[in-house]
């Protein structure tokens, strides 16, 4: 029966910068002949977060993977990794006193048609 349950994911304390930076690097080796840049905003030295280092990785290059689908040669990928902190004009549907980490990918291609765009957190899309 323990087949069809999905395994009890390990967290540990992460390196999010060494996470993305693994992931981003993977990911320019195996596209290195599209043509797309991909490029990483400063990225917050000694960033740690209670996570899943090999599933981070997998997610980061997942969304790698969809950015570069909706790209051309010339178009450009975006890697952002920031501390968003409670109390921030910005940010009021953090609780008090959380500080969270939001990790962005943002691509200069194409986009979602606008036919689709109420379909796009549907399952299997």
């Amino acid at each position: 029966m323990n087949a069809v349950r999905p395994p009890k994911l390990e967290s540990e304390l992460v390196d999010i910068t060494k996470a993305l930076t693994e992931s981003v690097e993977r990911f320019r080796k195996s596209h290195e002949a599209t043509g797309i840049e991909v490029y990483t905003h400063p990225m917050i030295p000694n960033l740690f977060s209670e996570s899943n280092h090999g599933l981070l990785c997998e997610c980061v290059g997942s969304l790698l993977k969809n950015a570069a689908e909706a790209c051309r040669p010339g178009d450009r990928i975006d890697v952002i990794a920031e501390i968003l902190e409670a109390g921030d004009p910005d940010e009021a549907e953090l609780p008090d006193a959380s500080r969270q980490i939001r990790i962005a990918i943002r691509d200069t291609g194409r986009g979602i048609v606008a036919s689709d765009l109420d379909q796009v957190w549907d399952l299997y899309y």
